[in-house]
């Protein structure tokens, strides 16, 4: 993976790796190792956890011509999960994500109010 800043044109070869399955310790260091060997950029990366389910989403770059295939990556990050007993699935695309405007975050917080017996 390059440690450039990655390319933010419409007209580039992406793949979104989105990984699933029951979470535990490792599984984004793994990916992550897992596409070291392929000349991808890492564009934009989503990881949510509920109830110890993973949902792990990776947007990059498609692999550099004249390096190893699209077919190749798919095959081993394939193989790598199959290993962990989780899932994968690998959407080819055109393109990163819209740009996000500026200046502006919309954060949401779910939480448990307090009561006085749960403060006691």
């Amino acid at each position: 993976m390059s440690a450039s800043q990655p390319p933010r044109t419409a007209d580039v070869p992406t793949l979104l790796v989105k990984i699933f399955g029951k979470d535990r310790p490792g599984i984004t260091a793994g990916l992550f190792d897992t596409l070291a060997a392929y000349s991808v950029d890492v564009i934009d990366i989503e990881q949510v956890v509920t109830r110890g389910r993973i949902v792990l989403c990776a947007l990059i770059t498609a692999p550099a011509s004249g390096g190893a295939s699209e077919g190749e990556l798919r095959a081993t990050v394939h193989t790598w999960t199959e290993s962990l007993k989780l899932q994968a699935e690998i959407i080819s695309g055109i393109g990163d994500n819209r740009p996000r405007g500026s200046g502006r975050s919309h954060v949401t917080v779910l939480g448990n109010p307090l009561t006085a017996e749960s403060t006691a």
